[in-house]
């Protein structure tokens, strides 16, 4: 959520420059007057501002980036299509799935979790909070498998990457996904084979090469197993506002990375500029190239932070979008009505015209209908008791639900260590008759913009663990959930991007260059696959998860922006999060020796671990096993500061070879 930005800015750009280019603009605001320490940071004001953002273009973006690069202009946008018209391709619709209204809470506050994710679904059980120095240990105890009723495949998942996609943008070789208990598993890694861990800034192959294999069996008291699991959807929100500079061939680099990963598609978030729309067509136009066996959709999330909504005219941009698009095969079209799928961002102050909200949406949706039958989940920041008042709306997406908003810098301890994310709730009671939820879920959260430019600098508490977390409680509701969305792709200004560093930045290079999140998208695709299935898949090769902030978070700094809002919020800690198909144990280290090592045991599954980071030191894991390295992760590029350039509370994530 970011906060306001201040109009009266000496960065403000013309009046007549673009706005929307900016990523980072997107999130419910608050007030830009709270500063910490002296004012405690808003909890309540989760709506955008009625003001408007300041403006820019890609040009003035292209002149302020911090490292040289070629201006934006230097990218004319180029037709790809006849009248910005994507054709029409046959494919069949998805067929409808039921969707079940059960939901259980998940209570994991103040508790050490125990899970073993192996062959099927979830088994889970709560251990005593056990933090200290050496950090937190979350450790396996496996469960016998028994037999259970094969999980009924829908057939979007099983058109999944299988084979090899030609590589014309050197990305490297598409994963294999195993639908079958048949196909024969990777080799193990041995320990001649250890290596450093790696951020694969240039080479994305070796992030290609997990292999998910489907389960036989599951536990028959499992929450998954208790009817044949319905098929769900995984999306990756998409900021068309930070692809100025793309050619199709950077969008097909970047559906086929998130396709080979096990994303279902992209959300293109889209604002007034018509620059964007042609993106858009780009983006279709490139997806064209995927093979007919590879499964990738998209559908339209509308900024109404940036497009206007107060008349009945400001629909004609909904029109333009649809019309050039809708008879593309690959419009994601939701199960329940066979409607193409549409959403928002806010939007909860347009009418259309119409006088009120609920008028102006069902004005809009029937204008819609006339092009194609939409499926409308919108993204409204308002109560969830309307909901039942909105005629209009299909479903819902709860944007904040990733997060834990709730905290401040004065919350208790015992509330702040694995907080809650149960906003969720509410909005389900309030979908009846059958409207889908769409659920969010987001590694991090960092912005860093000064009272000079958009006046947005505060965290949310990305600690714990928070994107296993999250996805697994995603997965212990996915009965209820039609659909997860990853908040994001490549939203830079948010710290939150899971896909690579490119395109046009939204002057996020201080805290984002150097920073890749790569490593994120690979363990996303293994939470994915349970939530799209309904069962954790085989975890076939061992790997090692690992990120850190940079710096002590009480560090001090020549940053003319200050610390970040609810930087106390955060602990100077690297999370690592280990798969194993095998007992053994995992040493953690801030040196390359592991001198000052602390050992845990983990069994065959996923283990999360913790340990502090020390002033001047790195961080290292390694999988031990008989005695021997069986992977380690150990990027030798990484060095906790204590006296950092720029308060950058941003997350370096990297994983084992």
């Amino acid at each position: 959520m970011p906060k306001t930005p201040t109009k009266a800015s000496p960065a403000k750009p013309e009046s007549g420059q673009k706005r929307r280019m900016f990523g980072f603009l997107r999130s419910p605001l608050r007030k830009s007057s709270q500063k910490v320490p002296t004012i405690a940071p808003s909890v309540d004001a989760k709506k955008p501002s009625d003001d408007s953002e300041p403006t820019t273009n890609p040009e003035a973006v292209a002149a302020e980036v911090v490292e040289p690069r070629d201006a934006a202009e230097d990218h004319t946008p180029s037709a790809t299509t006849s009248d910005y018209e994507v054709e029409a391709d046959d494919e069949e619709a998805p067929k409808e799935s039921a969707i079940s209204a059960d939901i259980e809470p998940v209570e994991k506050q103040g508790l050490v979790e125990v899970s073993e994710h192996v062959d099927g679904p979830l088994t889970t059980a709560f251990m005593e909070d056990a933090e200290s120095d050496a950090g937190l240990s979350y450790v396996s105890e496996p469960e016998a498998a028994t037999d259970l009723a094969p999980v009924v495949e829908d057939p979007i998942a099983q058109e999944e990457i299988a084979q090899e996609v030609e590589d014309a943008s050197g990305i490297g070789e598409a994963m294999e996904v195993a639908t079958s208990p048949d196909i024969q598993a990777e080799p193990k890694a041995t320990a001649e084979e250890e290596n450093e861990g790696s951020t694969e800034d240039t080479d994305y192959s070796s992030l290609l090469e997990y292999p998910l294999a489907a389960s036989a069996t599951e536990t028959d008291d499992s929450e998954m197993s208790t009817e044949a699991a319905k098929r769900n959807y995984v999306f990756a929100h998409f900021m068309v506002g930070n692809t100025y500079p793309y050619t199709v061939d950077d969008w097909y680099a970047d559906i086929k990375l998130a396709a080979s990963h096990g994303i279902d598609g992209f959300v293109l978030n889209v604002g007034r500029e018509g620059w964007q729309k042609q993106r858009s067509i780009d983006c279709f136009a490139a997806a064209k190239r995927l093979p007919e066996s590879t499964s990738f959709k998209f559908f339209f999330s509308f900024d109404m932070t940036s497009i206007p909504g107060g008349s009945a005219g400001d629909v004609q941009l909904f029109r333009d979008y649809l019309s050039a698009t809708s008879k593309s095969a690959r419009m994601f079209r939701h199960p329940r009505t066979n409607g193409v799928v549409v959403s928002t961002f806010s939007g909860e102050n347009s009418n259309f015209g119409q006088g009120n909200l609920e008028n102006g949406w069902r004005y809009l949706k029937n204008e819609l209908n006339k092009i194609v039958p939409v499926y409308f989940i919108p993204s409204f920041f308002i109560s969830p008791a309307r909901y039942r008042s909105i005629p209009a709306m299909d479903g819902a997406f709860n944007w904040n639900g990733g997060w834990p908003l709730q905290l401040n810098p004065w919350t208790e301890r015992s509330q702040v260590v694995n907080a809650k994310l149960d906003s969720d709730y509410s909005h389900l009671e309030n979908l009846t008759d059958g409207r889908t939820f769409m659920a969010a879920v987001s590694p991090w959260f960092f912005t860093h913009y000064g009272p000079n430019t958009w006046n947005k600098n505060w965290i949310y508490r990305g600690d714990d663990w928070l994107f296993v977390r999250r996805w697994e409680q995603l997965i212990e509701m996915r009965n209820s959930i039609d659909m997860a969305q990853i908040i994001s792709w490549n939203d830079y200004g948010e710290s939150h991007y899971i896909g690579p560093i490119k395109g046009a930045q939204p002057n996020s290079q201080a805290w984002v260059d150097g920073f890749p999140h790569e490593a994120w998208m690979t363990l996303n695709q293994y939470y994915a696959k349970a939530f799209q299935t309904g069962k954790y898949p085989i975890i076939e090769k061992e790997r090692i998860f690992m990120w850190a902030r940079p710096h002590s978070k009480d560090a001090s700094s020549p940053d003319s922006v200050p610390r970040p809002d609810n930087w106390q919020l955060t602990d100077d800690t690297a999370w690592v999060v280990v798969f194993a198909n095998k007992a053994g144990s995992v040493t953690l280290s801030t040196q390359e020796d592991e001198s000052d090592k602390t050992t845990h045991q983990v069994n065959a599954g996923v283990t999360k671990v913790s340990f502090p980071l020390k002033v001047g030191q790195g961080m290292k894991a390694t999988l031990y096993r008989d005695n021997k390295a069986v992977v380690t992760c150990y990027p030798r590029d990484f060095r906790f500061n204590g006296q950092p350039p720029v308060h950058n509370f941003n997350a370096y994530v990297t994983m084992s070879p």
